[in-house]
């Protein structure tokens, strides 16, 4: 092998060992509830949410990869998705692997679990995504078996980072998006949804949580809803902004 060749065998690992690195911290560690003595909401048949492991695992992932994200003159439509899509190929490498992260999104499985994108949270003083308009549901997830972990982080690497450009919703127009919030807030439910296609990153994450189970204290499904994830996203411009935000929120 010319001396040429060996540099570039050298560098190809080092990228790889990195990307395996960023992977394996952003897997984080489940999350043990405090159980409630009494909430006479559950029921012995409702379904359990085990997907935050996995939903969050996005959105670290996110964050520890970003600053190796093609920036200044490295950045191109075609770069940034292919640096997205090796990064998630690799996290779900990582996922399926892992014991601690359930096999499937509910607890008994389910045939159907929806992902909705949006720019911003509820406009509500709690910021729940129970404030934000009714949509399209960007991804939607389908299996008779249950859907599984698999199959929700290579529909969200190929959504996201795939051929097509991805849809984001926003309660206002997009050049708002990134205003100051009023420091009051409306309990009040927006009916209304703007949307545009753009390159994105997971900024932060929610869902709509039911009871708690009295034994291992997982929430349930609202039933309302069925299994569904929120996703908070932006532009690369801002991610740092957006992830800045909730940090320190």
């Amino acid at each position: 092998m010319s001396a040429q060749n060996q540099d570039l065998a050298l560098t190809q690992r080092r990228d790889d060992e990195t990307m395996d690195s960023i992977v394996a911290a952003s897997v984080v560690e489940p999350e043990t509830e405090s159980v409630p003595e009494d909430d006479s909401d559950w029921d012995e048949g409702d379904t359990l949410e085990t997907w935050g492991d996995l939903v969050k695992a996005i959105v670290e992932t996110t964050k520890k990869a970003f600053p190796a994200s093609p920036k200044g003159d490295n950045f191109s439509e075609e770069a940034f998705k292919t640096y997205w899509h090796g990064v998630f190929s690799q996290l779900a490498k990582t996922i399926d692997s892992d014991a601690d992260i359930p096999a499937f999104l509910t607890s008994p499985p389910e045939e159907e679990f929806t992902v909705a994108l949006f720019a911003e949270k509820g406009a509500c003083a709690f910021e729940c995504p129970c404030c934000l308009p009714d949509v399209e549901n960007n991804i939607v997830l389908k299996n008779v078996n249950g859907v599984t972990k698999g199959d929700l982080i290579k529909a969200f690497t190929e959504y996201m980072y795939g051929d097509t450009m991805p849809t984001v919703y926003s309660t206002k127009p997009f050049e708002k998006v990134q205003e100051p919030k009023s420091n009051e807030h409306d309990d009040v439910h927006v009916n209304e949804a703007y949307k545009k296609q753009a390159l994105l990153l997971v900024y932060d994450s929610d869902w709509l949580i039911g009871a708690a189970d009295k034994k291992t204290g997982k929430r349930t499904v609202v039933e309302s809803v069925g299994p569904n994830a929120y996703m908070y996203c932006c532009e690369p411009e801002d991610f740092m902004e957006m992830a800045t935000k909730k940090t320190s929120s």
